[in-house]
């Protein structure tokens, strides 16, 4: 079974942005609460993906991010400043 994780993502001006808020049932824990940013709605997801396969020293292709769009970053209930 692949690692799974799930980011909430949102925009703020003119930049995307990701934050790892979960993993999955025996995944790794280390992504949670990393936060990046894309230019694109089209392309936050290729970036969430390469954050956590960056934080796990791993291959992109081997894992699994699932991305929420939601109105503002779920850790802190607004958008970045």
């Amino acid at each position: 079974m692949r690692p799974a994780y799930e980011a909430g993502a949102w925009q703020d001006g003119d930049w995307w942005y990701a934050r790892v808020t979960a993993a999955g049932k025996g995944a790794d824990p280390s992504p949670v609460g990393y936060l990046t940013q894309a230019r694109s709605e089209g392309g936050v997801g290729r970036m969430a993906r390469d954050l956590v396969a960056t934080v796990l020293d791993a291959d992109p292709g081997e894992l699994d991010v699932t991305i929420t769009v939601t109105d503002a970053d779920p850790a802190r209930g607004s958008a970045p400043s």
